[in-house]
């Protein structure tokens, strides 16, 4: 906390982890935002505060009022698609909230919901799920529990928690409500419980419904990030694995394989982490990179008949950061037009990056504000996606999406962790504008810089890191 104003601060939280031989790098939500139950202050472009949110304890009204229709499903119909946030502007700040809230409070009556979130730390989706659980509706909610472990008897873990046991013994099992955490990964023996999505057997008039991405089902998710969502509506078989999944999580035991790929149709496949398993091998993220070739862009792909990669990514860290950098500049190096925003780079990540090679620096952008100059980040890029737009393979118009809750460091091979790659010109075309975006319209830092100082990396030590394992 600084001048009662709580931060995210890489340099508190940034570390090696030598133990392993690894380099794994974290982020962190304070102790501070965590415990004290204070939410992050919502900041206009002018870096001046603006007033409370419903984040804020003392803005909240009781949960036992909750309003005279507060237990009618609402019929809000979710569709397929991208949503994306920005902090910044007020319109679209709350967009992925919004989407998400609206989808729980139009689940019926004899409905399910079941989430993974990393954290859950938000009045108005406390609010929902738990009108929705007094409704009829069974509600299941995973999260981290080094997070839950850092929250207050008030606050929102242990009081969905409580909220969610009333009335279990008149439901049958399939339709019992809990909140539960999990211990590392939910589906590995290390890790973190990292993922970020969540299904509803049906609402409004889509059934089906299943959301994966970046955002959190917190109040910083909109206020101090950027975050995009991916849906799907009406796919029975999509929403069968992704709760063949969540069955697995809720055991917080280790799956095997714990690595799966569903293959749903030529232009979408989902993924779930951790990276493990007899026929695992090399890396998924350098395995979607592999195929690009960076001349013969045909037809509405590509520009000028390069092949083009948008990526928005909040870490390349470690030796797994550095795999992918190597990658990506020998990509630059040969023609690919390739635009990165993020919020952190190691700092061997960033000397590849910039080498000259010929064809000069990768072209980056950090997207992060820092308005008091501690080295300390008050918004920052949450996104994990990339666009690939080109030659592909032996296909030279290809229209290509991974996106998800993968940050691309070490430590992501072994947590939870959820995503879709997505093939079709309209979706590619959308996160690649929005990376044009944020690449083009970089958020104002107005004093100092957000960046990290590449001496601060590995000054924190393996025990204090963990002690905080705030993570994403």
């Amino acid at each position: 906390m600084i001048n009662g104003k709580p931060k995210f601060s890489w340099g508190s939280t940034c570390a090696l982890a030598v133990a392993s031989g690894l380099v794994v790098a974290l982020m962190a939500i304070p102790a501070s935002y965590a415990a004290d139950g204070d939410s992050a202050p919502k900041v206009d472009p002018s870096g001046l505060p603006a007033a409370p949110d419903l984040a804020n304890p003392t803005e909240r009204q009781s949960d036992k009022h909750q309003g005279k229709n507060s237990n009618r499903a609402k019929r809000y119909t979710p569709q397929t698609g991208v949503k994306f946030n920005h902090p910044l502007r007020p319109k679209i700040k709350r967009t992925i909230n919004a989407h998400v809230l609206k989808t729980i409070d139009s689940v019926p009556r004899g409905g399910k919901i079941r989430a993974l979130s990393w954290n859950v730390r938000s009045y108005p989706y406390r609010r929902a799920l738990i009108n929705a659980h007094n409704r009829g509706v069974s509600v299941r909610v995973l999260m981290s529990r080094a997070v839950a472990s850092r929250q207050g008897n008030n606050q929102d873990y242990q009081i969905l928690k409580t909220k969610l046991k009333k009335g279990n013994k008149k439901r049958k099992a399939a339709m019992k409500s809990w909140m539960r955490s999990c211990s590392s990964s939910c589906r590995g023996p290390s890790g973190i419980a990292h993922a970020k999505w969540f299904i509803f057997s049906d609402a409004g008039k889509a059934d089906w419904v299943v959301m994966a991405g970046s955002a959190n089902l917190t109040e910083v998710a909109a206020n101090n990030q950027w975050n995009d969502l991916y849906t799907v509506v009406n796919n029975r078989k999509l929403y069968d694995h992704f709760n063949h999944v969540f069955s697995q999580a809720q055991r917080d035991k280790a799956a095997h394989p714990s690595y799966l790929q569903y293959k749903m149709s030529p232009k979408l496949t989902a993924w779930f982490l951790p990276y493990r398993g007899r026929k695992v091998s090399g890396d998924p993220v350098m395995k979607m990179l592999k195929p690009v070739i960076c001349n013969g862009a045909t037809g509405r792909s590509g520009i000028n008949g390069k092949t083009s990669i948008r990526i928005a990514q909040t870490a390349l860290l470690d030796e797994r950061g550095q795999d992918i950098a190597n990658r990506l500049k020998y990509l630059h190096n040969h023609g690919c037009n390739i635009r990165l925003v993020y919020t952190v780079l190691g700092p061997d990540v960033k000397r590849i990056l910039r080498r000259d090679g010929g064809h000069g620096p990768l072209p980056m952008r950090q997207i992060a504000q820092d308005f008091d100059t501690d080295e300390s980040f008050d918004r920052y890029l949450h996104m994990k996606a990339m666009a690939i737009s080109g030659h592909y393979g032996k296909v030279t118009n290809k229209h290509l999406v991974y996106n998800g809750s993968q940050n691309w460091t070490a430590v992501a091979y072994d947590s939870d962790e959820a995503g879709f790659t997505i093939v079709g010109d309209g979706v590619e075309r959308r996160y690649g504008r929005w990376v044009n975006t944020l690449f083009e319209n970089p958020p104002p830092r107005r004093t100092g810089s957000a960046r990290m100082k590449t001496s601060d990396i590995g000054k924190i030590s393996f025990a204090e890191k963990y002690a905080d394992v705030e993570l994403y």
